[in-house]
């Protein structure tokens, strides 16, 4: 009971420094914000300095509660007749009877008897009547009705019909990074199958362009060196020329022996 005193004592003064710290913050706001606004914010927030004033001084009953309690179950072990007492009234009842030899402790006996009976029961019984009261009126707490709210109703059906909006949005901003990261990744995978599905393509793109390069390069191709071919016969043994001249047969001859069909050498002079 004694702690429990402690700890409403403690929880009355928490209350009373919140009390006092929200009545200074309301006030500094009454001097840095002025209007309408302003005397609409505070004058629903003074409430709430009442209640927690009304809970305080709750606390602080309840805490002289618990002590008031802690009293009685004191005095009340301290009147009730102790076990030791009543132990030495059983053996000593005891041994008179056990000496009562012709009734000569019969006397001692019934005053031992009485004793027990009447003074010991009345006492404790006196002691619990007292406890209990005590009791009874230690545990009838006053009820601590809850603080109304600072909100006006209406606002807060608003703010549940738009709460489904803002559920929303954190679904969609509560993606962790590890998820995009992982979609990456399966976008990763998926483009694999289309590079080897393009890889042809491409290597039948880099053969024409290689061969495009080729034919880039031909003399044939090159208008430098076709400018001095103007003017060239058909005739002439150059390649580019046309190549018809009697030195277009070597030209084809060479690297192997050719031969000419009879009768087209001529003849030879002696």
């Amino acid at each position: 009971m004694l702690a429990a005193a402690t700890g409403w004592a403690a929880f009355a003064a928490a209350l009373d420094a919140q009390a006092v710290e929200l009545t200074a913050r309301l006030n500094s706001l009454g001097e840095a914000w002025t209007g309408g606004g302003s005397d609409k914010a505070i004058n629903a927030a003074l409430p709430m300095v009442t209640w927690l004033q009304t809970a305080s001084t709750q606390a602080k009953t309840r805490g002289l509660q618990a002590t008031a309690q802690a009293a009685a179950y004191t005095q009340a072990m301290a009147t009730t007749p102790s076990l030791a007492e009543i132990a030495a009234n059983h053996i000593t009842t005891a041994i008179l009877m056990a000496t009562n030899f012709f009734g000569i402790n019969t006397v001692p006996i019934a005053f031992n008897e009485m004793d027990y009976f009447i003074r010991m029961w009345t006492q404790a019984a006196l002691a619990m009547d007292v406890y209990q009261a005590e009791t009874l009126a230690n545990t009838l707490f006053e009820k601590l009705e809850p603080m109304t709210a600072i909100l006006d109703p209406s606002m807060s059906g608003q703010s549940m019909a738009a709460s489904p909006v803002f559920d929303m949005a954190s679904q969609v901003t509560g993606v962790p990074a590890s998820q995009l990261q992982a979609t990456a990744g399966q976008l990763a995978e998926a483009s694999g199958p289309m590079q080897q599905l393009t890889q042809p393509m491409q290597q039948m793109t880099s053969m024409f362009s290689q061969t495009g390069g080729m034919a880039g390069s031909n003399p044939a191709d090159d208008e430098s060196l076709q400018m001095g071919l103007v003017g060239t016969s058909p005739l002439s043994n150059h390649p580019l020329a046309g190549g018809s001249g009697a030195s277009m047969g070597r030209v084809c001859c060479a690297g192997r022996r050719c031969r000419a069909p009879a009768g087209r050498w001529p003849a030879r002079r002696s």
